[in-house]
């Protein structure tokens, strides 16, 4: 009896001490390993318009290569490079897997995308902290147009180092700024909108990790004034799911569900709007 109950108690002092142990995450590229990150957006905008309802379907997707290219005193530079661009709106349509094939103008500009890069910096910390170099790619995105000043200036307006850095940390900015265990939860809050300015608040928990993965959920309250068309307002929630790396913190596979509701500008007055998106994430680590 006496060995029972002290295995008993050892067991105990076990599992006790496998409940207290934690991981930190963070994003950790290393040198000489290619990272491939996939984002695909599925999207559904609904307009009850005065005189009948309108439906909207639209979807992206951009995949990059990731790879540590330096290292400075503000953090590591990472090169990013488009290797995949897929595009479907407005009847239009663009795929760099079949480029020939499509809308010619989204043939010129966004095949011009594809092997160009820009860099961004990452902290000690994990935390991204600035894009450089979109400038650049937007000027290989137009070389194949007719001047067209609007256009250039839309494109710019999209494609620009502020919007890809609020973009990144999206994706990236996710982890606790320390140790977690299973069972954890933490906030974050970002300025990141990728239809005007705004705010999303999240709230994490780690589910479950071991010496490869992490497992993670987001639950995310979003507060956006909109700049696209003639403007509005959305509020709403999305839900996620997340798998990482746990070395280097990339992620390897999420789905979020977002679901934003409001109003949209329209002429004098408003007209009530829904956006619904799946956002699909995945990730390759190669190491040569």
């Amino acid at each position: 009896m006496k060995k029972l109950l002290s295995f008993l108690a050892l067991l105990s002092i076990v599992n006790a001490a496998l409940a207290q142990k934690a991981i930190t995450l963070k994003l950790n590229l290393k040198k000489g390993v290619t990272y491939y990150t996939e984002t695909t957006i599925n999207q559904e905008i609904q307009l009850q318009q005065p005189k009948a309802p309108v439906s909207m379907k639209q979807a992206f997707t951009f995949g990059y290569d990731m790879k540590v290219s330096g290292e400075t005193d503000s953090g590591t530079i990472i090169e990013t490079t488009y290797r995949k661009v897929k595009l479907s709106m407005m009847n239009m349509e663009f795929n760099s897997d079949t480029p020939s094939v499509g809308n010619p103008m989204f043939q010129k500009v966004f095949g011009n995308m594809i092997n160009k890069s820009f860099w961004i910096v990452v902290n000690k910390n994990g935390t991204i902290t600035s894009v450089k170099g979109m400038y650049d790619l937007v000027t290989a995105m137009i070389k194949d147009l007719t001047a067209n000043p609007q256009m250039e200036s839309n494109l710019r307006n999209e494609y620009n180092d502020a919007k890809m850095l609020q973009s990144f940390n999206q994706s990236f900015d996710i982890y606790a700024a320390g140790p977690v265990k299973p069972g954890s939860t933490w906030t974050k809050k970002q300025t990141t909108n990728p239809l005007g300015n705004g705010t999303s608040t999240a709230a994490y928990s780690l589910i479950s990790f071991n010496k490869k993965i992490a497992s993670l959920q987001a639950t995310t309250a979003h507060d956006l004034e909109m700049n696209i068309g003639a403007g509005g307002k959305l509020t709403g929630t999305s839900t996620s799911n997340w798998v990482v790396d746990t070395k280097s913190g990339f992620p390897l596979k999420g789905k979020t569900e977002m679901t934003l509701e409001g109003q949209m500008k329209n002429g004098d007055g408003y007209t009530p709007a829904r956006i619904i998106s799946s956002i699909f994430i995945s990730g390759t680590i190669k190491i040569k």
